[in-house]
């Protein structure tokens, strides 16, 4: 014989050659002075078999056969070996194989159904070559066995156990052992006793007895108990339903008279197999929650990531199973790494970026979270606040513990060097030294070098020290109006208003209540003070998400923006009430229209709100309606100044 080539089995030696396990007391099999007599049958041949002592346990284990078990068939003394199997595939003499060949012995059924001494009769066989087929049978045993389980199938199918069993359960038993016993999800007792016409009491009874009845057939089945050493070393701790059928294909065996498979009557007459959403799993769930959780932090490394191979390994599957059994568990698995733990918006980026290895855009990264339930806003958020996450350019985020230094908006970046540089700097030198760092036009730095709070004069950038003027006036801005001492800008609710973001408003209303470079302002409002402030080159407004909530604003939604003596406020934009080109004018405007006016008074009225001279025209009150492109505005303005 050769060393095997075959994965040694991890089943027990007595469910392997189950007469062995006549020997528990002796006589010893492999050594006469062993100090415990076949101490070893409690073990499994991958436990206690290498290439030195195999072949000398599977000859000493021969001869112990042919000396007491001469007289019994083989097939009953080796249930494991592969049906229909050519004797050349065995490891026997060739002159062996002849000799059973010529006695029309050539194949392991065949063989299988004499004893030793009915091969011993026949002729030119003699016991060397008996023994060395025993043997031969011997280590084929050993070996984890790829065949399809027929032999057994067909012994467990006709096994008085079974048949007993199949005879004497009736009509109730068999909704009890499919909704209950053998069902993926089992209905409650209480589902059944209502279903059955039972008390819960009754139905408990009959699934005890029926469970204890099933255990009875596994425990006195040399086949199910072989196959259940088998299921549990391959599902230790757990296994794919599938690839357990796939490998050990009696689990799949179908059982007509029930309607299961040999599978399922294992696990339900086991108490060391449990079938939970496609997985057989041989220890309790809370167990391999431990197993897992110990493998993952002892393998876990930056961001919480640990390889998947560790898992898999950790819990002898193959990787796509081990990703598959965490993300069931609630793990997020990328490619091959795990994130130990639940993860947050934050967790899940850094994961991203450490991955990555390098630094990740902002749509890159809502790319790779594809799956996650994340929303764009959140991944926008995290970037900002996360102190693990650092913007690494213009549109590029990184990990902080890679020491890539921050990126600065570009004027601060302007801010810092000309600092650096005593307050005045060539706008070339300013490039070039921006440029070089990060991923910014020289268009870019020119505009932020001649806004805001810098001026630049004869390529020479400085910062501003004379008041700044906004860039258009009052009466070019759309939707700015003047009613008295109160100022209306009107716009409509958008998602930055409802998500509680700040947002831009025009730079003649900055002017108009004092918010420039270097010079944020507070307003009173009647939900508390409100924030203004000047960022980069423009003006923008802090979060209004308390005055949309406590109007009840909508997307979309008009309202005002209204600046008054008293403080600052938000109001909705009623409509006219009635179709008088009049009432819909101070509609728009946010006025009152109650107030009858003469052609006059209102051309005069219409020219204070837009900003202009109060002798302005009819026709300049239009005009600039229409150069600020508020064109129905203009055209009731028309109608109503005729």
């Amino acid at each position: 014989m050769t060393p095997p080539v075959k994965r040694l089995s991890k089943t027990a030696w007595t469910m392997l050659l189950p007469w062995l396990d006549e020997y528990r007391a002796g006589p010893s099999i492999l050594a006469p002075d062993e100090l415990i007599p076949n101490a070893w049958l409690d073990a499994n041949p991958s436990a206690n078999l290498n290439p030195a002592n195999f072949d000398p346990v599977c000859e000493r284990v021969a001869a112990r056969y042919l000396e007491d078990r001469a007289d019994r068939t083989l097939d009953d003394d080796f249930p494991t070996l592969p049906a229909a199997t050519p004797l050349t595939a065995f490891d026997i003499d060739r002159h062996s194989e002849k000799v059973l060949q010529d006695n029309n012995l050539a194949t392991s059924d065949e063989i299988l159904a004499q004893s030793v001494n009915r091969l011993l009769s026949l002729p030119q066989v003699d016991r060397p070559l008996v023994l060395d087929l025993i043997a031969a049978f011997v280590a084929e045993a050993t070996r984890t066995q790829q065949d399809d389980g027929s032999r057994s199938g067909e012994r467990i199918l006709s096994g008085p156990g079974l048949i007993e069993f199949v005879e004497s359960i009736d009509e109730r038993d068999r909704v009890i052992l499919h909704d209950r016993i053998f069902a993926s999800r089992p209905q409650t007792q209480a589902e059944l006793a209502k279903q059955l016409g039972l008390s819960r009491e009754r139905v408990n009874q009959l699934d005890r007895n029926l469970r204890r009845q099933l255990a009875e057939i596994v425990s006195s089945s040399v086949d199910l108990r072989r196959l259940l050493a088998e299921t549990v070393a391959l599902a230790d701790p757990v296994a794919d339903a599938g690839r357990v059928a796939h490998t050990l294909p009696l689990f799949a065996t179908e059982i007509p008279a029930l309607g299961v498979s040999v599978g399922q009557l294992l696990v339900a007459g086991s108490d060391e197999l449990s079938n939970v959403d496609e997985w057989i799993i041989s220890r309790s769930p809370a167990q391999i929650e431990d197993l897992v959780g110990d493998v993952l932090d002892a393998n876990t490394g930056d961001e919480a990531l640990v390889p998947l191979r560790a898992v898999a390994s950790g819990l002898h599957l193959p990787e796509p199973e081990a990703a598959r059994w965490l993300r069931q568990g609630g793990f997020t698995v990328w490619g091959d790494q795990v994130i130990n733990g639940p993860a947050s918006t934050g967790d899940l980026i850094c994961a991203i970026l450490s991955i990555a290895g390098a630094p990740r855009t902002f749509d890159e990264i809502v790319a790779d979270l594809a799956g996650e339930p994340r929303s764009q806003s959140s991944v926008r958020n995290t970037l900002v606040t996360d102190d693990r996450i650092v913007k690494t350019d213009r549109t590029t985020y990184g990990l902080r513990r890679w020491g890539t230094e921050q990126y600065l908006p570009v004027h601060r970046q302007v801010g810092h060097l000309l600092d650096a540089a005593g307050g005045r700097m060539a706008i070339a030198d300013l490039v070039a030294q921006i440029s070089e760092k990060y991923d910014v036009t020289e268009s870019s730095i020119r505009a932020y070098a001649g806004a805001g709070e810098f001026v630049m004069h004869d390529d020479v950038v400085t910062r501003r020290s004379e008041r700044y003027v906004p860039r258009k006036s009052p009466a070019k801005t759309r939707f700015l109006y003047r009613d008295g001492d109160t100022i209306r800008w009107a716009t409509t609710v958008g998602s930055a208003h409802l998500k509680g973001s700040a947002f831009n408003i025009p730079s003649a209303l900055a002017g108009l209540i004092g918010v420039g470079p270097g010079n944020p302002v507070q307003l009173p409002s009647r939900l508390g003070p409100q924030s203004f402030m000047w960022v980069s080159v423009q003006a923008r407004v802090g979060t209004i998400k308390r005055f949309v909530a406590d109007l009840g604003l909508a997307q979309h939604d008009p309202i005002f923006l209204e600046f008054s003596p008293e403080g600052f406020d938000i109001k909705r934009q009623e409509p006219g009430q009635t179709s008088d080109p009049v009432d819909q004018i101070f509609a728009l405007l946010g006025r009152d229209s109650k107030r009858r006016r003469n052609t006059q008074s209102l051309r005069a009225e219409l020219a204070a709100s837009l900003f202009l001279p109060g002798g302005a025209d009819a026709d300049t009150v239009v005009a600039t309606l229409r150069h600020r492109k508020e064109l129905e505005l203009a055209e009731l303005v028309s109608t109503a100044l005729g």
